[in-house]
């Protein structure tokens, strides 16, 4: 028997058939539905690379059982017994199971939100893009339990509250959960909280004005963008245009600290306290130019611009947004994120 099949068989027991389905069916699609040996190769190296960059980590994981079984497997597609098929998802195993042995791995819940997709793919068109779904299609604010394709999800809203959802965060003691909705029967989207066990569900601001993105600050107050400040998108009146503000844990007090007019998106608040967060420079720009990252502090002031993106329009890049999580050591990530999730623990 050679390497690649006793780890197979080895991942069998570790994975239920229930488990390993899905894992399966999105690794094939990522190799186009049927590997090649290049992309095993590849794939190969990629783990590989992962598992250096772990180990570089002061908190370094054993992954010597992985890299010994990488290695076997690696033998296995120099013999060329096995179909690249095999090799491939023996490979992904392996790798699986090293990203799971990072350290940063020390939680086995997730904050997320499970919402239809908007009919409107426009980074300011929240507003727009839910209402079409208003009436018969809503989202859900969960906690996976669990770190597996069958984990069980429960919701933190109570019964009979339907709305779509967006972007909630984690309170630094890991107890409470602040996030936008819009309610199914309304216009705009508004500030709630909740416990993480589901009770103490309230709603914390109101009006027709949209708030949105909010997170936890460490004076115990929120910050949002809001498009309270009666702003618009440059080339399209009807899109209003968010801005930071920032409000008391109880939702009073609302106070624009933003001294711009172009959409601001998606605070998040940095290890040293300050704030980082992505602006549409549209104004004598190209429509399509990648945001800028900008940072500030909480209180609105020390504005500076973190990092920019081309400056012609032919090089333009996908909209960007800082990362959800920013762990110590790691530095900040700019790119494409899988938004609105958190990790269950405490927040250092």
């Amino acid at each position: 028997m050679s390497k690649a099949v006793a780890y197979i068989l080895t991942a069998a027991l570790l994975l239920s058939a229930a488990d390993a389905a899905p894992l399966e069916r999105d690794w094939l699609l990522q190799a186009g539905g049927k590997p090649t040996a290049e992309r095993v190769r590849q794939e190969i190296g990629w783990t590989r690379g992962l598992a250096a960059r772990l180990l570089k980590d002061v908190r370094k994981p054993d992954l010597s059982a992985e890299l010994k079984q990488l290695d076997g497997l690696e033998e296995d597609v120099k013999d060329g017994a096995q179909s690249a098929t095999e090799l491939y998802l023996a490979i992904r195993r392996v790798k699986r199971a090293i990203t799971f042995k990072n350290p940063a791995v020390d939680f086995s819940q997730v904050l997320l939100v499970d919402n239809p997709r908007p009919n409107h793919n426009h980074e300011s068109g929240h507003r727009h893009g839910y209402r079409g779904f208003r009436k018969n299609k809503t989202g859900r604010l969960l906690v996976l339990e669990g770190l597996s394709p069958d984990s069980p999800v429960r919701s933190l809203v109570p019964e009979g509250v339907e709305g779509n959802f967006w972007r909630p965060d984690l309170s630094f003691d890991g107890k409470k959960v602040v996030f936008c909705m819009m309610p199914k029967e309304e216009r705009s989207f508004h500030l709630y909280e909740v416990n993480v066990d589901g009770t103490g569900f309230r709603q914390l601001t109101f009006g027709d004005y949209d708030d949105l993105d909010p997170i936890f600050l460490p004076s115990g107050k929120l910050m949002f963008v809001t498009t309270r400040a009666n702003s618009y998108v440059r080339c399209g009146p009807t899109h209003p245009s968010p801005v930071l503000a920032r409000c008391d844990g109880d939702g009073k007090n609302i106070y624009v600290i933003s001294r711009g007019m172009e959409p601001d998106f998606l605070p998040t608040l940095l290890p040293d306290g300050r704030i980082i967060y992505t602006r549409w420079e549209y104004t004598d720009k190209e429509q399509k130019r990648v945001q800028a990252l900008w940072t500030m502090n909480p209180d609105g002031t020390g504005v500076a611009i973190r990092a920019s993106g081309p400056t012609c329009w032919w090089s333009r890049a996908p909209f960007r947004e800082p990362v959800r999580l920013c762990l110590p050591g790691w530095g900040i990530i700019a790119g494409l994120m899988v938004r609105s999730a958190s990790l269950i623990r405490r927040r250092e």
